[in-house]
């Protein structure tokens, strides 16, 4: 999965929860059409773009989309889930690495999160929304909304997503189920 690497603005999603036997793949949205060629319009797609991600259930072949509905505005700028716990640094593994995974260290070992955390950007309002879904597709639930000025953490030892705020002297937290 790359999300802005550095040398490429190609985002692609292509991961498996091995444990659900579940293929996660990513849809890019169509470009503004360029014009006619061959008589034809043109389709390309946007490859800087994340608008949708397809779960695939391998073991009964079911398809399903997290978001109905994709609008132009929005962007899905995280994708993140638990997906083993390792036993040497007593840890919880994610599909990604993220700076987001914070306080993931010391953690009993304990079954992954049957959770994926979504983050969809609205460009026009420059809002964040976070997302939480069963790593099948299922069970979408809004956690939270907030501005662009805002950050976000996944507290991995606590089990939370932790949303601060800085002020000019003071800050802001909360704290999400995910």
């Amino acid at each position: 999965m790359s999300f802005k690497m550095g040398y490429t603005d190609f985002r692609s999603i292509e991961e498996y929860d091995r444990k659900l036997n579940i293929f996660y793949f990513s849809l890019n949205p169509l470009k503004k059409s360029k014009g006619l060629m061959g008589g034809k319009k043109e389709e390309e797609y946007d490859r800087s773009l994340l608008s949708n991600i397809a779960v695939y259930e391998i073991n009964t072949g079911k398809t399903r989309y997290l978001f109905d509905t994709v609008h132009e505005e929005e962007e899905i700028t995280h994708f993140l889930f638990e997906s083993s716990y390792v036993e040497e640094g007593k840890r919880i593994e994610f599909n990604y690495s993220s700076s987001k995974i914070q306080n993931n260290s010391s953690i009993d070992q304990r079954e992954t999160l049957d959770r994926l955390l979504v983050c969809q950007f609205n460009k026009t309002k420059e809002i964040n929304k976070l997302w939480s879904f069963r790593k099948n597709g299922e069970g979408k639930r809004l956690i939270t909304e907030f501005g662009k000025d805002t950050e976000w953490r996944i507290d991995v030892f606590n089990q939370k997503i932790r949303v601060i705020k800085r002020n000019p002297t003071t800050v802001e937290i909360q704290d999400f189920e995910w």
